[in-house]
């Protein structure tokens, strides 16, 4: 089979193409849906170092601006506050396509710009950039390697690349941005279920509680659920303190997710921590009750949890199905004909996408300098909708300012949000959002005064109007999408990882917002 890089250079890369299986669902790969539902065709191996040269050369960097690949330089952001429109903001949208088939999209920038997205798919692999999307090339992963809700991490201060997969103890490493691969060593608690092979790998990098100034200077932490089968389950981490070769347990079981029935939306659990200076380690966590902050100060031997009030988004499976019915989601009939006769794997999701999509966390909180802490989670409006909401904490997550709508006023839904937030305090979120036109497209929202009492947000849709990422619902029911990864550049634009359906195809799309000046 040609792989979708291999027909983007042929007919361009822009152009969608239709596969025979849904990504996600392909020979070697394995997916784990929630609610208690495992669905898998294949188990990839444990893998040896591997060495594979790229599909292309990337180009050299250059820097950032209004005319670069995909900035559409007659548009604007929206600047808004407490729901009222000031006038246009100070950025322009921009949208990229990788030419390479995707999923669950991570995103990691490096300290030259160089993008780093996983997963491209067909073959399995990063898709890297240095010249911001303009060209694309993949750096394979080892034969075997695991495949689906996958998971990329870069950490800061060596560049190391970290990847794992679900229902994989596979963890991957490379010190050259994923030309080359090592397997680190997962160990294991005696007792049952403190395993790694879980369906939600989250990895997070920062400074040891008493810090170290030889080898790998941070510790790497490895989160995911002990038990491989749905959202309810609970979740353990796992510490390297030599950069990935081998991770031992830490602390003990954590269970985020007791709920008062079985309809009520338990939430995923653990999202990516976020380490201090000191060693402090802010993880997001969602439950039934909403969105948890989980504090460690022993690196994760245990934890302090700080709920963040009205956080819950009161979605259970049937109410879900409805919220997002009025954004393009699937009609009644389709619902019932799925449930009698699902044609695929594929079609399941279909089902059950409202209840994840809507309690899913993965970049949930950021920290500047000062310690300001903010969140976004996706919340319920009046009753029925799906909206971003947004909160600010100034004492470590122990209290929190009332949550407010991130999205502007002609957003009418929002869901799976990711936030990024500078040493300075500006803040960057990625998120799908709908008109209400039967659309969604991703959305891309900065602010520079968050903490204030009403803060001002510029925001703007990374495609046109006419030419939506999704012309179908969103955004569970048509592929494994979950995650956006908002991310600041060095060039001070803000990236996030997207994916565009088109017949059943998943297509790795890049958004940003370039400053206009």
């Amino acid at each position: 089979m040609k792989t979708a890089c291999h027909i983007a250079a042929k007919g361009g890369a822009s152009e969608y193409i239709k596969h025979a299986v849904s990504n996600g669902f392909k020979s070697g790969g394995v997916v784990c849906f929630s609610i208690l539902l495992m669905i898998s065709t294949g188990c990839g191996g444990r893998s040896s170092t591997s060495s594979v040269a790229s599909v292309e050369a990337p180009k050299p960097k250059v820097n950032g601006n209004i005319n670069d690949p995909g900035c559409q330089s007659a548009r604007r952001t929206v600047r808004y506050s407490d729901g009222v429109v000031l006038g246009n903001g100070d950025y322009i949208p921009c949208v990229v396509d990788t030419g390479m088939a995707s999923g669950e999209p991570s995103l990691n920038i490096t300290r030259d710009g160089t993008l780093l997205r996983a997963p491209a798919k067909e073959p399995l692999g990063i898709a890297v950039s240095s010249d911001n999307g303009a060209t694309w090339a993949r750096h394979v992963l080892p034969d075997g390697a695991p495949s689906g809700v996958e998971d990329s991490y870069l950490d800061p201060v060596s560049e190391r690349l970290f990847y794992n997969a679900a229902l994989s103890a596979d963890i991957l490493y490379s010190d050259d941005l994923g030309i080359t691969w090592h397997t680190g060593i997962v160990e294991y608690k005696p007792e049952e279920p403190f395993s790694s092979e879980g369906d939600w790998p989250k990895f997070w990098s920062g400074p040891a509680v008493t810090p170290r100034t030889e080898g790998f200077v941070n510790n790497v932490y490895y989160c995911n659920w002990v038990t491989p089968a749905g959202v309810a389950s609970s979740f353990g981490c796992f510490k390297s303190i030599n950069g990935g070769e081998t991770f031992k347990p830490v602390g003990s079981v954590q269970q985020a997710n007791v709920c008062p029935d079985v309809v009520s939306t338990p939430g995923l659990g653990h999202g990516r921590g976020i380490i201090t200076a000191d060693g402090t380690i802010y993880m997001p966590v969602q439950g039934c009750v909403g969105e948890s902050v989980y504090v460690s100060y022993d690196e994760a031997e245990t934890w302090t949890i700080y709920p963040i009030p009205d956080s819950g988004t009161g979605v259970t499976l049937l109410t879900g199905v409805e919220a997002l019915q009025s954004g393009g989601k699937l009609t009644q009939e389709q619902f019932a004909s799925y449930v009698e006769n699902p044609r695929s794997a594929f079609d399941v999701f279909k089902l059950f996408g409202p209840e994840v999509t809507a309690s899913s966390t993965v970049d949930g909180i950021g920290l500047d300098e000062n310690g300001g802490m903010y969140a976004a989670w996706t919340g319920v409006e009046d009753g029925e909708r799906l909206v971003i909401l947004f909160s600010y904490s100034d004492n470590g997550g122990q209290s929190w300012t009332s949550p407010i709508r991130l999205m502007p006023p002609e957003v009418v839904q929002g869901t799976l949000p990711s936030i990024s937030v500078t040493p300075s305090g500006r803040i960057g979120i990625g998120y799908y959002g709908t008109t209400g036109d039967g659309t969604w497209t991703g959305y891309l929202t900065v602010s520079d005064n968050g903490s204030s009492e009403k803060p001002i947000f510029e925001t703007a849709a990374v495609t046109p109007a006419d030419a939506p990422l999704m012309d179908a619902p969103c955004c569970f029911s048509n592929g494994l999408n979950e995650y956006t990864s908002a991310r600041w550049a060095p060039d001070g634009s803000l990236w996030a990882a997207f994916v565009a359906y088109k017949d059943d195809y998943l297509e790795g799309m890049m958004g940003r917002l370039v400053p206009a000046k």
